[in-house]
């Protein structure tokens, strides 16, 4: 479905802000984001859909709770690609926000990289480097 906006320059525009979207609506895109809450007491995760109303980009904001309540990281999934002064709308909302879930749930499972110690990469170098040295080969099974 590609659509030439009324303003060229449609993405500088502030977005109008609308209730909720049908999954069946046109999104643009999809995004979780950390952002100070409105009443200026820390931060929390929303849900921030753009969609497609006429020729009006819109967005809907949706609470999602407190940030530290969430592993994942924060991410955008983007629904629609724009070529000159048209878009082409690829997914619905409904799509996005399966999308969304999936990615959460893919991100805190992930298990979390090891903190690195330097210091004892360089000794077990360090240490790999001497063993060589005497004719010792540590890295094959049973040694020899």
């Amino acid at each position: 479905m590609a659509i030439a906006l009324l303003n060229s320059h449609w993405r500088a525009n502030h977005p109008i802000v609308i209730g909720k979207p049908k999954d069946d609506d046109p999104a643009w895109s999809l995004a979780e984001l950390n952002i100070l809450a409105p009443d200026g007491k820390g931060y929390r995760r929303f849900q921030i859909i753009k969609v497609l109303r006429g020729r009006h980009v819109t967005q809907y904001r949706r609470d999602l709770g407190d940030e530290k309540s969430f592993k994942s990281l924060q991410f955008c999934i983007p629904g629609g690609v724009q070529e000159g002064d048209s878009i082409e709308i690829l997914h619905t909302v409904g799509q996005l926000m399966e999308y969304a879930d999936q990615q959460r749930e893919s991100l805190e499972k992930r298990p979390q990289p090891k903190p690195s110690n330097l210091a004892q990469q360089w000794v077990d170098e360090e240490e790999w480097k001497m063993m060589l040295r005497k004719g010792q080969k540590s890295f094959m099974l049973g040694g020899v």
